[in-house]
């Protein structure tokens, strides 16, 4: 999603967290429906830093899920699918606040953090999605130009499939439609050639249409010039 170098204020008792635990000792609990987690959230309504949500007879919170360690999942299945992100950049973690989710640059000193909605801190499903989206973005952070078009159509075509997996529909703003299309399109005809792009080039905004034709012949000039330009969101 868009990048901003500019911090908005945030409650204080953002969640930045959630954890799970069971049993007597800390265990490492599968990934759990996102049904699940919304029960928990319920049980425990009031967001805190590191917001602790137990499951029931638990003792105390261990090594578990949280949106912290759902990050590093989507990471890790991002860089299987779409090859290693870059390492220069640090990865702080997840907040909440505002209407759009992004990545942005605190200190400008080489982190990044991802920021999720205000609504994402109260509704697991929508945080989820979100967070997938963003996961995209933490391949290559540039740290503050605009994704181009295909950075998103496929920051958006991931974040289904992971929240598929969950039984999670994540919901999606009109101008993400046609950069989605485009890129899924795209990936039907050539499944490997995200990968292979990135091989040459792994930073999405300094994508070409003569780089992507190279990868994906027979796709028409006018969707590879669209691809490589700037995301526009509009309002």
């Amino acid at each position: 999603m868009v990048r901003s170098q500019v911090p908005v204020p945030i409650a204080p008792n953002a969640g930045l967290g959630l954890w799970f635990a069971g049993g007597n000792h800390a265990v490492m609990t599968s990934i759990p429906q996102l049904a699940e987690l919304d029960l928990q959230l319920i049980r425990h309504p009031a967001p805190a830093i590191g917001m602790v949500a137990f499951v029931e007879n638990s003792g105390s919170p261990g090594l578990g899920w949280t949106w912290t360690t759902y990050l590093g999942e989507l990471i890790a299945a991002a860089e299987a699918a779409y090859g290693p992100r870059d390492r220069s950049w640090t990865i702080l973690g997840v907040e909440f606040g505002g209407d759009i989710p992004m990545i942005w640059y605190p200190g400008n000193r080489g982190h990044v953090a991802v920021r999720l909605t205000t609504a994402a801190a109260t509704c697991p499903r929508v945080a989820f999605s979100e967070l997938a989206h963003e996961a995209i973005h933490l391949l290559a952070p540039t740290g503050g130009s605009t994704a181009p078009n295909f950075e998103e159509g496929l920051a958006t075509l991931f974040a289904e499939s992971q929240s598929a997996v969950r039984g999670v529909t994540p919901g999606r703003h009109p101008a993400y439609d046609r950069p989605r299309n485009e890129v899924a399109a795209m990936l039907m005809a050539f499944p490997d050639f995200v990968r292979d792009i990135r091989a040459v080039e792994p930073s999405f905004p300094l994508w070409t249409p003569e780089l992507l034709d190279r990868h994906a012949p027979g796709t028409s000039d006018e969707v590879l010039a669209y691809l490589c330009r700037p995301f526009d969101r509009g309002s």
